[in-house]
């Protein structure tokens, strides 16, 4: 409809007589395979030269980061900043006189300004980007370097890729394997130290909290109780030779027999967690005596309070300088710290979240493809990162396997692995033209040219 000469009082009703349409008759006649748009219209649009997408979208995020890509890019905080305007909340509208309800008891004209509050805000948001980029003449290059990419982006999303989990498990259990061979080493070194968890504690009294312990460490179930006398502790206790020792020990106030009971239970298994920075810095800097090669960045709170060094880190760099700066009999152990942290880093980036992004209908993880999530333009994959996937040793002798569980889309097709080395520089030096710049990527006498620029700073001083 032509609404060129409509208020916006007419367009408001025209739209909210749209809204109340009843949907019955589009729902039965469309063949809803999916949320996804390409699913839905795909078949009906293959050869409209999008593949089934819409044709010349364009895209407010993208816009967002144009105008300013330190500030955060979502939809509400973009029409906060600019202007400021609060948008309607779901909780909000789903809200009547107190009463939650779904959004499907409510009315079209009810939920009205929710269901158009995003339309109306990208459209805002979308003019006043289109007006600041030209200002400072970026729309042209946004329009001629985003979109298409951005439909490779998603079309990236849409085909997704295959895994294998059968593959995925079989190199979890072997990390496990590995996690437990040096664990057992770094366990006994622990225990050789006293550390926390390793020593048989000996009782002279007890009181309600080490009652508590002796029963965790004796029975592996820790009662919950907040008395205090002895004679109601007893009372709450579950029957068992442990409470018998317990009974003997409050009511005499000899321990003897208790700790030979204890001592027959423990199991000196150090409290030790491969991803506490905390622990591993006291391992690493009062157990070993290691000195600090690598520190955090200072904060502000650090400055005000007259802090000038960071805190210690305690990474796989940390774990490497500990290598060595530490004596040959401690190398083992630094080692085998290194591999369990390796391994849990896998663990965490692999083998626990894939198995969860792959689609039960598809059978492939579709990650998300972000464009815009870095200052540098480069494309990024999150939830789960499936472009930036280790292909080099972390520890040595431990090749990063974790490629093997991607499979070719298709038969014959071959895999091929990429990296953007040094793309913004060569992207520079072939728009420049510069003799210096080219010579780096074309030519017999290829030059590094961070080296170079490293290069000069030694040499000016700068």
């Amino acid at each position: 409809a032509d609404t060129d000469n409509l208020s916006l009082d007419q367009i408001e009703q025209v739209m909210l007589a749209i809204a109340e349409r009843k949907l019955e008759t589009v729902i039965q006649n469309t063949p809803f395979e999916g949320t996804v748009m390409y699913n839905t219209f795909g078949a009906k649009w293959k050869d409209n030269g999008y593949n089934g997408l819409i044709p010349n979208w364009l895209d407010t995020k993208i816009e967002a980061s144009y105008v300013n890509e330190d500030q955060p890019l979502g939809l509400k905080k973009l029409s906060k900043k600019w202007f400021d305007y609060d948008q309607v909340e779901y909780k909000e509208v789903t809200t009547v006189d107190g009463t939650p309800y779904k959004m499907r008891e409510l009315s079209a004209k009810h939920v009205f300004d929710y269901a158009c509050d995003d339309t109306i805000c990208t459209a805002a948001f979308h003019n006043f980007a289109q007006a600041f980029m030209s200002f400072e003449r970026t729309y042209r290059l946004y329009k001629t370097v985003e979109i298409d990419a951005s439909y490779l982006h998603c079309q990236s999303f849409i085909h997704g890729t295959k895994v294998s989990l059968a593959r995925l498990a079989e190199l979890s259990a072997e990390d496990d394997i590995v996690y437990d061979e040096n664990w057992n080493l770094l366990k006994e070194f622990l225990i050789s130290k006293g550390w926390e968890g390793s020593v048989t504690p000996v009782y002279t009294s007890l009181t309600p909290m080490q009652v508590k312990d002796v029963f965790e460490i004796c029975t592996g179930v820790r009662p919950e109780f907040s008395v205090r006398l002895p004679e109601k502790i007893i009372a709450l206790l579950p029957n068992c030779p442990t409470k018998d020792y317990v009974v003997a020990a409050l009511t005499s106030g000899d321990c003897t027999a208790l700790n030979e009971h204890v001592k027959m239970n423990f199991k000196g298994e150090p409290e030790f967690n491969i991803d506490s920075p905390t622990q591993k810095n006291k391992l690493l800097y009062e157990v070993l005596e290691l000195p600090v090669r690598v520190r955090n960045k200072v904060t502000k709170e650090m400055r005000a309070a007259g802090q000038k060094l960071g805190n210690p880190k305690a990474d796989a760099l940390a774990i490497t300088y500990a290598m060595i700066d530490a004596d040959e009999s401690l190398k083992p152990v630094l080692n085998a710290l290194r591999i369990m942290q390796m391994v849990s880093t896998r663990r965490k980036l692999y083998y626990k979240p894939y198995p969860y992004f792959v689609h039960w209908k598809t059978g492939r993880v579709h990650s998300s493809h972000n464009q815009c999530a870095t200052n540098t333009r480069r494309a990024s994959s999150s939830k789960p990162n499936v472009q930036q996937v280790s292909k080099n040793q972390k520890v040595e002798g431990f090749s990063p396997k974790i490629r093997e569980v991607f499979i070719p889309h298709k038969k014959n097709a071959v895999l091929v692995s990429m990296d953007f080395m040094a793309q913004e520089l060569r992207v520079i030096a072939d728009y420049s033209k510069d003799p210096g710049m080219v010579a780096c990527y074309v030519g017999d006498n290829l030059v590094d040219m961070h080296a170079m620029t490293g290069l000069g700073i030694i040499v000016t001083g700068k």
